[in-house]
C-alpha cells in the first residue's frame, strides 16, 4: 500500500471508505487470514 493509499483508506489515519456486503456461497469463496483461525470461524454463526 502506497502513502496515498494508506492515507485513504487506514482507520488509524482517519481514513473511511464505503464497505460493500454481499452473499455467496461457500463452494466458490477463497479465504485466508493472517492468524491461525480462518476468518469464517471468526463470525457468528448464520452471517
Amino acid at each position: 500500500m502506497t502513502e496515498e493509499e494508506e492515507a485513504v483508506y487506514s482507520p488509524e489515519l482517519k481514513g473511511a471508505f464505503q464497505l460493500h456486503y454481499f452473499k455467496a456461497h461457500h463452494s466458490i469463496v477463497l479465504q485466508d487470514s493472517s492468524i491461525s483461525q480462518p476468518a469464517a470461524s471468526l463470525m457468528p454463526a448464520g452471517v
